[in-house]
């Protein structure tokens, strides 16, 4: 699991991704704003629109996989 600080239309947003390479799992985000209000939820049939609209992705902090 990693935190990761991006930018979304000019604003930045965080979000958290499963990150560990042992897990299979579908793509998902929401984006947070500073105040930790969701601003925009992605899909699995959404990672597309996700590539092209969130960029400047800056990983915050990642856990240690075993």
């Amino acid at each position: 699991m990693s935190i990761i600080q991006a930018v979304y239309k000019t604003s930045v947003v965080f979000y958290t991704a499963v990150t560990d390479s042992l897990c299979n799992s579908a793509f998902s985000a929401k984006l947070y704003n500073c105040q930790g209000d969701i601003i925009k939820m992605y899909g699995p049939e959404d990672r597309a629109d996700f590539e092209k609209e969130v960029t400047y992705n800056k990983v915050l902090y990642r856990c240690k996989s075993e």
